[in-house]
């Protein structure tokens, strides 16, 4: 059974905010650079989309090991041990010459990147837990905000190559880390039980899901490519493409703030149809404006559209029935991270054979799954 200490919810909250935070300020550091790094190693884009391939294979195989790793010696324990690693490991994509050396680099990052993101999630149900209110949308708020002071280092470090500009951000990024590990929450770890067999996962999860897997597809897409589309299609320069993803999470991290007010005002069903409604509007926005300020601020819509439907659709997972709670976090939480890291790779290899502006006619498809499966969420 797990166990916490309910005397130290404030401590611990700040702790688990820290590991988000550098999560996101890592994630926007390396995206906002996608095209120096292009430039550098020189790559079209369907090398560049198999380089970042491998960024989702690492992480999706960090997430079979970290979760056994937990049942064995807690949460705590790996999430210290991922989050220093993945502070370490990423400068390693600035060192990259070639394909092989840049796809070895992302397959790192990944995996580390992985172990940090499952046993932040636990950590963060233990915050929540131990404070006895919702605390899940502020700590996505604060990844959000991480990945803005990445993408906002990207515009401004710029003149730096990336290799000098990730170890700028590592060193500073790693000093609190010894104090937040102190402040964790301890967990037991579970017994190991008899094996049952293999269990489908319901019907209903299984959408929700896919849900996720839209929404973090589509925040993957922006990250990874929407800086490129700036700069080749709206004549950005560099610094003005690394904006691309600052102004999504911007929006994204404040209306997060005010999620949970959203959520009681408008209720589930309404509130994620609008969300969602936002969220293809800034896309085309993005696509169809000449001007590189107007696509920012259709990059703006969408993350504002995005911001609170990932907290919706995982309080719905909540309440399937079928599964254990924890089960079904687990699986919906796979689904999502798998569509971040894996969509954007896709788009990379779609856009080298159709071009890079139709193939982000990918993300309205993702947009139109959520408004049709807003009725998920209620239903459920």
């Amino acid at each position: 059974m797990v166990r916490f200490r309910p005397s130290h919810p404030a401590a611990a909250h700040w702790a688990c905010a820290y590991f988000f935070a550098t999560c996101g300020v890592a994630y926007g550091t390396v995206m906002s650079r996608i095209p120096a790094i292009k430039g550098e190693v020189g790559l079209n884009e369907a090398e560049l989309g198999s380089a970042l391939l491998c960024l989702g294979l690492g992480a999706l195989t960090a997430f079979a090991g970290a979760g056994w790793a937990q049942t064995r010696i807690g949460s705590r324990p790996v999430l210290i041990f991922g989050g220093l690693a993945q502070l370490l490991a990423f400068p390693l994509v600035g060192l990259a010459e070639n394909l092989w050396s840049l796809a070895l680099a992302f397959y790192v990052l990944g995996l580390f990147n992985g172990t940090t993101e499952a046993a932040m999630g636990t950590q963060a149900i233990l915050v929540e837990r131990a404070a006895g209110r919702p605390r899940l949308s502020s700590l996505h708020a604060l990844y959000s905000f991480g990945g803005l002071i990445g993408s906002l280092g990207g515009a401004l470090l710029a003149g730096f190559t990336p290799l000098t500009h990730f170890c700028l951000v590592a060193v500073p990024a790693l000093c609190p880390l010894p104090f937040a590990a102190l402040r964790l929450l301890p967990d037991t770890p579970e017994p190991a039980r008899e094996k049952r067999g293999f269990r489908a996962p319901p019907l209903p999860l299984l959408l929700l899901g896919f849900m996720a897997l839209c929404c973090y597809a589509a925040e993957g897409t922006v990250g990874d490519w929407g800086a490129l589309l700036l700069h080749q299609f709206k004549g950005a320069s560099d610094r003005t493409a690394a904006l691309a993803y600052a102004a999504f999470s911007a929006t994204m991290a404040v209306c997060r703030l005010f999620g949970d007010r959203l959520r009681a005002t408008y209720g589930d069903y309404a509130l994620m149809r609008r969300l969602a409604v936002v969220a293809t509007s800034g896309i085309l926005l993005a696509l169809f404006s000449p001007w590189a300020a107007a696509s920012l601020a259709g990059y703006a819509l969408m993350g504002a559209g995005q911001s609170v439907i990932v907290p919706i659709v995982f309080s719905a997972v909540g309440r399937t029935s079928g599964m254990s709670t924890g089960s079904a976090v687990a699986v919906a939480s796979a689904m999502g991270f798998g569509g971040l890291l894996l969509a954007p790779p896709l788009i990379g290899i779609l856009a080298q054979a159709v071009g890079l502006d139709k193939a982000l006619w990918v993300v309205v498809a993702l947009y139109a799954c959520l408004i049709g499966g807003a009725r998920l969420v209620r239903k459920n």
